[in-house]
């Protein structure tokens, strides 16, 4: 396996590039389901800050959950989703209060 990105890495990068690469991580993709885990997770790390009631939070919750199209995340990096998320809640508490 290593070989192959090796091989792969050297039409992009110059050897001295690649020869500086000791390791490499290895991650399966990522599936719809551990998505809406880290989902669950961000929505939770985020409204803890709001003083809000359960119910409400839990209305929140569904509504981005209904707003993220989880396709589009599972073909872009997961580092946006954190400030995708905060801007949808952002709007969703403003129409619910």
């Amino acid at each position: 396996m290593e070989n192959i990105l090796r091989e792969r890495l050297s039409i992009e990068f110059i050897p001295e590039f690649i020869d500086r690469i000791d390791n490499f991580l290895y991650f399966k993709p990522l599936t719809k389901e551990r998505i809406l885990i880290i989902i669950d997770e961000i929505i939770d790390n985020i409204l803890k800050d709001y003083l809000i009631e359960k119910d409400i939070k839990n209305t929140i919750k569904n509504k981005v959950k209904q707003k993220i199209d989880i396709n589009s995340i599972l073909n872009s990096w997961i580092r946006k989703l954190e400030k995708n998320i905060t801007k949808i809640i952002d709007d969703i508490v403003v129409e619910l209060f």
